[in-house]
């Protein structure tokens, strides 16, 4: 039998130490510009970006340890050499992992929505977070954000703007956004949010 992953895990609870990465060893045609995806979950966009983005170095964490395990397996095998893997938290790694003001796209696709007021702070936009963000983006860089759960969405955007965000219009979501998640939200037929956002001139 599968080993059963847990879908939600408490960010907070993760306090393991993170690795420096040398970029320029981990990827054979670093250029001093990343992307990165925050919650991988099964790898469905990431490999999808990766194989239609063969120039670009692409950094993907997530904080679920058996998630993290199976998909850097399935990686390997088929042998996608432009991600680099991370088991972490997303602040933590901007934080502690990226230089400044090498992120050009940032992706955020359906985080756990975390519905209880107590467990609010777990969620992964605050203001902690988008600060830290505004740090590491490029000034061209932009932050994609999805969810299906429309009071998530506006937690979000509240933070985004008043963090110093603005929404553009981006192409972006027609050309290569695809994730699991998406699946499943057109499969029951709820609503979808969707934005790319960049730091306000």
């Amino acid at each position: 039998m599968a080993k059963r992953i847990r879908t939600h895990a408490n960010p907070l609870s993760f306090h393991e130490a993170l690795e420096p990465i040398q970029f320029d060893a981990v990827f054979s045609n670093y250029s001093g510009s990343l992307d990165l995806e925050i919650g991988f979950g099964k790898g469905v966009f990431i490999s999808k970006y990766a194989a239609r983005h063969p120039q670009k170095s692409i950094l993907a964490v997530d904080v679920r340890k058996g998630l993290f395990e199976s998909i850097e397996k399935s990686f390997k095998q088929k042998e996608i050499h432009n991600v680099h893997l991370v088991h972490g938290t997303g602040e933590r790694v901007l934080a502690e992992l990226i230089p400044d003001g090498v992120l050009d796209r940032v992706f955020l696709f359906h985080p756990d929505p975390w519905f209880k007021k107590r467990h609010c702070n777990r969620r992964v936009i605050q203001a902690s977070f988008l600060e830290t963000l505004k740090q590491k983006l490029s000034p061209t860089g932009a932050f994609m954000v999805s969810t299906d759960v429309e009071v998530l969405w506006d937690f979000m955007e509240e933070k985004l703007r008043a963090a110093g965000f603005k929404q553009i219009e981006d192409t972006f979501w027609q050309t290569d956004y695809q994730s699991h998640w998406s699946q499943f939200s057109e499969t029951d037929e709820r609503n979808q949010f969707m934005g790319s956002w960049v730091i306000a001139s």
